[in-house]
């Protein structure tokens, strides 16, 4: 075979492999990348497959017909050339067949329709994970993939092939991964362990349990609660703060569940208290056992709810303006975590 003619590297180096001069090894299986991946193509191509399984598998390997015409173009001037000419041939084709799949939705029915069967091939590696994850004790994510030595990108996949080939084991899976990101949050845990202590003894670490320490427990209504990431989780039939704090306790603490729920519900928070905002409270007149609450007293109460980080919910201003008012209101009292 004469090189010299063809000035192009990449050139020379398809033709060397598709003249069956190339042995394919661990050390040069990137630099050949280009050439076996058109391979790949061509075999598929040929194959015996149906019309929609070759579009599938052709997608998979190329984004667009711009992306594969782009890898391929320097072989396009080689049409004459004897040994070229067949491959141009065929890659004028298949390129022809990329400018279709460039219609977006003809490419996602076809890979809608056809993904199935990539999930068959690794159905049992899926369900024998998922299965594990559901069986483990350990609740950090981290250690979980460390100890079934596969990656984040690996376990991803296997749900999508679970959640399509077996729904009820992926609602199992799913149930326990929610529960799982719940324990990891370690603040909601201490919160909610705090607010059953608090209630069922009176005191939390020896600090008296009142309507402060109350809104300071309360799960959900600080961004550190992970409230945004609780609200983006799918709960199906979970749909207010009442039914997801529900949700929540018995994934978290099951047996504390009806004593923590009920006193909220008494307290008249289970719905949810609306957001009060501060301008709005300076703006408000209040007159509490027939004091009026001054901008002075006011300025007081807003820096106590601030540096305390409370929720600012109505509830939150009224539990710290009559502590405030009987003269029992702690200016360092602080969130005590076990």
């Amino acid at each position: 075979m004469n090189y010299e003619k063809y000035k192009s590297e990449a050139v020379k180096r398809f033709v060397k492999y598709f003249n069956g001069e190339v042995e394919i090894t661990e050390e040069n299986e990137k630099e050949y990348e280009k050439e076996i991946k058109l391979e790949r193509i061509f075999n598929i191509y040929r194959s015996d497959l149906t019309k929609g399984e070759k579009l599938y598998r052709l997608c998979k390997l190329f984004k667009s017909s711009e992306m594969f015409e782009n890898k391929y173009k320097c072989l396009l001037k080689y049409r004459e050339d004897e040994f070229l000419k067949k491959y141009v041939t065929n890659i004028e084709k298949i390129a022809r067949v990329y400018r279709k799949l460039d219609d977006n939705d003809f490419r996602n029915e076809i890979m809608e329709a056809y993904k199935i069967e990539d999930y068959k091939e690794v159905y049992c590696f899926a369900k024998f994970y998922l299965e594990k994850y559901i069986e483990t004790s350990e609740f950090e994510k981290s250690k979980i993939l460390e100890n079934f030595d596969i990656n984040s990108t690996d376990l991803e996949y296997y749900e999508k092939v679970i959640e399509a080939l077996e729904p009820s084991l992926y609602s199992i899976y799913k149930n326990k991964k929610y529960r799982n990101i719940l324990l990891s949050n370690s603040l909601l845990v201490d919160k909610l362990n705090n607010l059953y202590e608090g209630i069922t003894t009176g005191y939390i670490n020896g600090e008296e349990f009142d309507d402060i320490e109350l809104v300071k427990n309360l799960p959900f209504y600080n961004e550190e609660d992970s409230k945004e990431a609780l609200n983006n989780l799918e709960l199906k039939g979970a749909p207010n703060y009442s039914q997801r704090l529900k949700k929540v306790l018995e994934y978290v603490c099951p047996d504390k569940k009806d004593v923590i729920y009920k006193y909220i519900i008494n307290k008249k928070l289970v719905n949810g208290d609306s957001t009060l905002k501060k301008e709005e409270f300076y703006r408000t007149g209040y007159i509490i056992g027939g004091r009026k609450i001054t901008d002075n007293d006011k300025d007081i109460i807003v820096n106590f709810i601030e540096d305390n980080n409370l929720p600012p919910i109505s509830f939150s201003y009224r539990a710290v303006m009559q502590k405030y008012l009987d003269g029992t209101l702690k200016k360092n009292k602080t969130l005590t975590l076990k």
